[in-house]
């Protein structure tokens, strides 16, 4: 998609929520090129003046030139996509199958905190929010899960269960991977998208008939 030339952002200050200095990012790059292709928004957070800002993965460009950008910087249909995303059955077939990976690694542990990994489109397609709330079971109904996915038994019919409402939220960071390049090592950043479930567990039965 076509956009208007802009200013850079340095993407870590902003995530750390500091604006950097627009003026001093401009000088640094000799060649600014006049138009964008937005590969996907990431995320978005609360703006001052110019309203939300959407972190936006640009075509052609690696994680570490991420911006956090104006909504009069984005076409229509790319905010309509992150405020409605597709997600394909593969897609929640997959992360389902982690999610309940995760949880039976919870309830077999003291831990009350535990994430997995799970992309903020999705995240967005089944909780209908960026943010963090209190969910109940009936709100992960749009993913793929077993009937009894949120519990484990033992032979006697006694098991233990995730108590209801759990707080989830979702968090992004930075992960600096090393690749091979021509034989050498070359550092790559990515980007780590994570589902966070923050839970106490209960005993629960279960009819041996």
């Amino acid at each position: 998609m076509d956009l208007r030339k802009k200013p850079r952002l340095d993407y870590k200050q902003m995530n750390d929520g500091e604006i950097a200095d627009r003026k001093e990012i401009i000088k640094k790059r000799k060649v600014l090129p006049a138009l964008y292709d937005v590969e996907r928004i990431i995320s978005v957070k609360n703006g001052s003046k110019e309203g939300p800002l959407y972190l936006v993965k640009w075509q052609g460009y690696c994680f570490d030139e991420c911006t956090w950008e104006p909504i009069q910087h984005l076409p229509k249909e790319v905010i309509e996509e992150f405020n409605k995303p597709t997600v394909t059955e593969e897609s929640i077939d997959f992360y389902s199958k982690l999610l309940e990976e995760g949880i039976r690694k919870r309830l077999n542990s003291r831990n009350g905190v535990f994430s997995v990994t799970f992309p903020s489109e999705l995240y967005r397609f089944v909780f209908g929010t960026t943010g963090e709330i209190l969910a109940m079971k009936d709100d992960f109904g749009k993913l793929n899960l077993r009937e009894h996915w949120d519990q484990i038994f033992r032979n006697n019919g006694v098991g233990i269960g995730l108590k209801f409402p759990v707080r989830i939220s979702h968090a992004i960071r930075n992960k600096d991977d090393f690749v091979p390049v021509n034989g050498v090592l070359k550092k790559q950043r990515n980007l780590v998208e994570r589902l966070r479930i923050t839970s106490s567990t209960g005993v629960v039965f279960c009819s041996l008939n």
